[in-house]
């Protein structure tokens, strides 16, 4: 018996048209796959690229910071006692917080047990342009003005973000010291004071004498030891993560930018923002590690920065 041909315009047979359907939803499936790949490696790169961006502003910040430095303050007791005395809402007295203690080998190293070395606080005192004053008694009198820069990691919302704080602008101690004439210096004082410059440092002085008020009637008073120098956030350089997806990496964040790599973990201490100091009063070198992590993409994605800064202060 011979079997039937079918004709050319018959169509497809249902076996032929279940075979068909199977391989179009398998290519389907790949093309889906493929583009939610593709979709999510682009996001991974984005945030890379934001996590580079922000880092390297933030770094860079810092670095002119470090070039204005008169003293960067290190982990001493005298130093200590200067960092209690801003007004900048934080206890730095508690584990998770701690200046960088300064060492003089020439190189850095991760902590030795019971030895630690590295901070999560930057606290400095930055020079301002010197003012030129003029009053009835004296002409051309130069003062240098000096504000305080913390910035350490703390916790907004769960994540930690990056705070900078400026304290209010303080004169130097000396320049108004050596106006030898009484009735000259009381003239600069309230001319200070006149265009907001309320305080005054003697940057050789421990916290308990450097400090000083300037009143409205020109005098230069001790400042009390329970009083705080005040001061605020930097608006456009505090918290430069949150708003930008991006966080500061909390510890135990593993490869390939662990946390944290140079400190030894205290509780919520250090997180992923690292400092080191090495030198002398002449010049110190600065080793400053951040590691940020997107808050945006389902899988990890994380930066390191790693900078070598000098500062004079």
């Amino acid at each position: 018996m011979r079997a039937r041909c079918r004709a050319p315009d018959a169509g497809l047979s249902s076996a032929e048209v279940i075979v068909m359907a199977a391989i179009m939803s398998v290519l389907m499936i790949m093309i889906t796959e493929s583009m939610t790949t593709l979709t999510g490696v682009r996001s991974e790169q984005r945030a890379q690229i934001r996590l580079g961006d922000v880092t390297d502003k933030v770094a860079r910040r810092i670095e002119q910071d470090l070039g204005y430095a008169t003293r960067i303050f290190t982990d001493t007791p005298a130093d200590l006692e200067y960092l209690q005395a801003m007004d900048v809402g934080i206890d730095f007295a508690v584990p998770d917080r701690r200046l960088p203690k300064l060492t003089t080998r020439g190189f850095f190293e991760p902590d030795k047990v019971g030895a630690p070395e590295t901070g999560n606080v930057l606290f400095l005192a930055r020079r301002l342009p010197r003012a030129q004053l003029d009053t009835e008694r004296l002409t051309g009198t130069m003062v240098q003005g000096y504000v305080f820069t913390v910035a350490t990691p703390f916790d907004v919302g769960g994540q930690l973000d990056l705070l900078r704080w400026n304290s209010a602008a303080l004169a130097d101690y000396w320049d108004l010291a050596g106006i030898a004439d009484p009735a000259a210096r009381a003239e600069v004082l309230v001319q200070l004071f006149e265009h907001g410059v309320r305080f005054a440092w003697d940057p050789s002085a421990p916290r308990c004498s450097g400090l000083f008020e300037i009143s409205e009637a020109g005098a230069l008073v001790q400042l009390d030891a329970d009083r705080l120098i005040p001061g605020a956030e930097e608006r456009t350089s505090s918290r430069p993560f949150r708003l930008r997806h991006l966080a500061i990496a909390p510890n135990s964040t593993g490869p390939p930018h662990r946390v944290p790599a140079y400190a030894r973990q205290n509780g919520a201490f250090p997180g992923g923002f690292e400092l080191k100091i090495d030198g002398a009063a002449a010049g110190k070198l600065v080793l400053l590690r951040i590691v940020t992590q997107s808050t945006l993409e389902a899988r990890q994605v994380s930066g390191e920065l790693l900078r070598f800064l000098t500062s004079n202060g």
